[in-house]
């Protein structure tokens, strides 16, 4: 598939791909883990602390 150079997508890059009633596709980069490549700790957030709000490495 051939993507518009603005779209900045690195070659090679591979995607799932999603395609709606409507005729939208939807690309979404596959990863080998979503939450090691988000970079973000969700431990130090509350409202995704466990049940009793205790946090546990």
């Amino acid at each position: 598939m051939t993507l518009p150079k603005y779209l900045d997508v690195k070659v090679g890059q591979a995607y799932y791909s999603i395609k709606q009633d409507n005729g939208q596709i939807i690309l979404i980069p596959q990863v080998e883990d979503y939450f090691s490549s988000a970079g973000m700790d969700l431990r130090q957030y509350e409202d995704y602390l466990p049940e009793g709000g205790e946090c546990h490495d």
